[in-house]
């Protein structure tokens, strides 16, 4: 619960996760702010130095698909467990 919180507070401090206007926004205009929120994101988790959980619970509070949700949720995850094969 308090990473949970933690993570939110530093979600709330940042404009770029307000979804006030998601209902008047185009499909283009939607997508590229998914880029801008998973960048920024990213780099929240960067500087915050986020442990795999407080990224994953980052993502939760979010709540909405992005445009990296797939490649970070399989790709990436297999590219390590097989990169631990390997080196075994």
């Amino acid at each position: 619960m308090d990473r949970k919180r933690r993570v939110l507070d530093v979600l709330r401090s940042e404009k770029v996760f307000d979804k006030s206007q998601n209902y008047f926004a185009g499909s283009v205009d939607r997508f590229e702010t998914a880029l801008t929120r998973a960048k920024k994101l990213r780099n929240l988790g960067m500087k915050h130095d986020w442990t795999p959980e407080e990224f994953r619970t980052a993502g939760e509070l979010i709540s909405e698909p992005g445009p990296c949700g797939l490649r970070e949720s399989v790709f990436l995850v297999t590219l390590n467990e097989q990169g631990h094969a390997w080196a075994a």
